[in-house]
């Protein structure tokens, strides 16, 4: 990265992370059997790969979020333990182009959703899905619906691939748990488990576990702190720096979540988790 001028914040797109032999993250994904960078990859990619601040620290425009996936919405009419695998899953976020055309079309329940007037094509949901390799292996998709959004912002949209030539399926819970990178929950609201699916970085063809994408984070960021200590004060001053309160909101998250993240780390380490 080259130093912005005095007193303006850091491009945490100029921040590059760069494989570079064996060390610390080496060990750490090896023991996470994680992927590790591949290729360099900016700083504000990798914390846009974490999701929680992709729209805060990072620019939307082109950026890749973490998506949440559940069962699909059929969940509510079979048991989706012991029903075959449908193939179906329901994805959120929706980028605002798969979902700002024609009117919005009021369903008759307020603060449950409403839903666009048209449906995107399967081959653009499977160039969106592209940079999401558990996704991106499912090919193009049989059937899209239309999207659905929220008072609060957020969007959804139930997407279908042909999984009746897949002998490995099993019921809808075990093929949706098989897509999933990071499972929040075994039951969620349609019945069957329920999480994220990550994004590739740094030239990666599977999702990188979060523990490593969060040490590269913590890494790349005190590096900044270290090296370019003039644009770090900058990118923290609360009155001029966009990123300020971002930076301090990430920062705070971690020591939250990466000890968790180290504590399942340990239990797997040791044999805690069958």
């Amino acid at each position: 990265m080259v130093d912005p001028p005095y007193g303006e914040q850091a491009d945490l797109g100029e921040v590059m992370i760069a494989p570079n032999g064996a060390g610390l993250a080496t060990e750490v994904a090896s023991i996470r059997k994680s992927p590790l960078l591949q290729e360099p990859v900016s700083l504000g990619r990798l914390i846009g790969a974490l999701g929680y601040f992709a729209f805060t620290v990072v620019p939307p425009a082109g950026d890749t979020n973490r998506l949440r996936v559940e069962g699909g919405e059929s969940g509510a009419q079979r048991n989706p333990h012991t029903s075959p695998a449908t193939g179906e899953l329901t994805l959120s976020p929706v980028p605002a182009h798969l979902t700002t055309r024609d009117e919005q079309v009021d369903v008759g329940y307020p603060g449950v959703g409403r839903r666009t007037g048209a449906a995107p094509g399967v081959e653009e949901i499977r160039e969106w899905l592209r940079p999401y390799p558990a996704l991106a292996k499912l090919g193009t998709p049989r059937h899209v619906s239309e999207p659905w959004s929220y008072p609060h912002g957020s969007s959804s949209i139930t997407v279908t691939w042909d999984v009746s030539g897949d002998g490995k399926a099993g019921t809808q819970a075990q093929w949706v748990r098989s897509i999933l990178d990071v499972v929040s929950a075994e039951h969620g609201p349609s019945g069957s488990p329920y999480g994220e699916v990550l994004p590739g970085v740094g030239g990666n063809d599977s999702a990188q576990d979060p523990l490593v994408t969060w040490w590269l984070v913590l890494y790349g960021l005190s590096n900044l702190v270290r090296y370019h200590p003039a644009a770090w004060r900058a990118t923290l001053d609360v009155d001029k720096s966009t990123l300020a309160v971002p930076l301090e909101q990430l920062v705070s998250f971690a020591s939250e979540k990466v000890p968790d993240l180290l504590f399942e780390a340990f239990v797997d380490l040791g044999g805690g988790r069958q």
